[in-house]
């Protein structure tokens, strides 16, 4: 579990030293993400299209010397085989880059460890972060949120002060979980989705794009509309 702390006191010495808070924070982060990785592989499991803007995002960040790809069907010069056939070498750092959340519990209970990955444009305040995260630019964890193992967190998403975020959700991009949320593991947010304060979401559910979710939802449900209503 990554602790990360109110940038406060950093943001008060960048402005003392007249250098711009956002342009320090973003060289802390590259340095702090880049670790020994740099010297290493980034192994992305999932060549499609999250693995690919996960790779973009990685390169920006400047982690982007050595990137490949684990992958059961896609072929290409990056890719390097199945997980099956994975030997992981010394330095190797390895990402989860698969949106469905029981895919990507499967996947990390044949690993021994999953790195994470925070963009350096990502805003967080004081929370906890488990292993194996993906935090993609410009989405906001806020004051004392608390989110599980394996999760992925798209550009643009909001996740509100106390909100408690369960294994393995993902949440896609401009979803705005707003304060004192619960969520169960393995639940799914479509782009768009909004939860209104103090709501709590069982495990295993399904929020439809664009869902604004008004009243508390079993585990398994699917949800739908504005407001949302159970459809499965």
């Amino acid at each position: 579990m990554r602790r990360v702390q109110d940038g406060h006191a950093i943001t008060a010495s960048a402005r003392a030293e007249c250098i711009d808070p956002s342009t320090l924070f973003r060289a802390l982060r590259r340095r702090r993400e880049a670790g020994p990785s740099v010297q290493g592989r980034v192994v992305i499991i999932g060549a499609g299209a999250l693995g690919r803007e996960v790779a973009q995002w990685l390169r920006r960040d400047g982690r982007g010397e050595s990137i490949v790809y684990l992958d059961d069907t896609a072929t290409g010069d990056a890719v390097i085989g199945s997980l099956a056939a994975y030997q992981r070498a010394a330095g190797d750092q390895v990402l989860i880059a698969v949106a469905d959340p029981a895919t990507r519990e499967r996947i990390a209970s044949q690993l021994l460890s999953v790195a994470s990955f925070i963009a350096s444009t990502a805003i967080t305040g004081s929370c906890l972060i488990g292993d194996g995260a993906l935090l993609l630019p410009h989405c906001l964890v806020s004051a004392d949120a608390v989110l599980g193992a394996c999760v992925i967190v798209n550009t643009y998403s909001s996740i509100g002060h106390d909100v408690q975020l369960g294994d393995y959700c993902t949440l896609s991009s401009h979803v705005d979980l707003t304060g004192r949320v619960r969520v169960g593991a393995r639940t799914f947010f479509g782009s768009g989705a909004r939860v209104l304060p103090g709501i709590t979401i069982g495990a295993g559910c399904t929020i439809g794009a664009g869902a604004v979710v008004v009243r508390d939802v079993p585990a398994g449900a699917t949800v739908f509309g504005n407001p949302a209503r159970q459809i499965a």
